[in-house]
């Protein structure tokens, strides 16, 4: 699977590649890590079995046609991961432990 990476630029639908291809989603979540501080809804997951899949994902969506990408706070959710704003937040009240990869209550 491939994954690419795009922030909202202006108003939408305009997107801008911000990421590579990214070939594994341990590549992914260490992307999504360096740009904790945006939005995660700001920043769109494009994902497709192929390359080629990715540019026709990219294409629809700037023109504001429906894709199967998703904003990046939705493509943690529905892996049940806690955005990276969420786990700092809570690991401060408990403490200081470590709460990546929980699941959502």
């Amino acid at each position: 699977m491939y994954y690419r990476v795009a922030i909202q630029v202006d108003a939408a639908p305009t997107w801008q590649w911000k990421s590579t291809v990214l070939s594994s989603l341990d590549a992914l979540f260490h992307f999504l890590r360096l740009f904790r501080a945006l939005p995660h809804d700001q920043l769109r997951v494009f994902s497709s079995s192929e390359r080629v899949g990715l540019a026709e994902q990219f294409e629809q969506e700037n023109k504001g046609l429906a894709s199967t990408s998703v904003t990046a706070a939705q493509f943690l959710r529905e892996r049940m991961l806690r955005p990276p704003a969420v786990v700092r937040s809570l690991s401060e009240r408990e403490g200081g432990k470590s709460l990546q990869r929980e699941p959502l209550r």
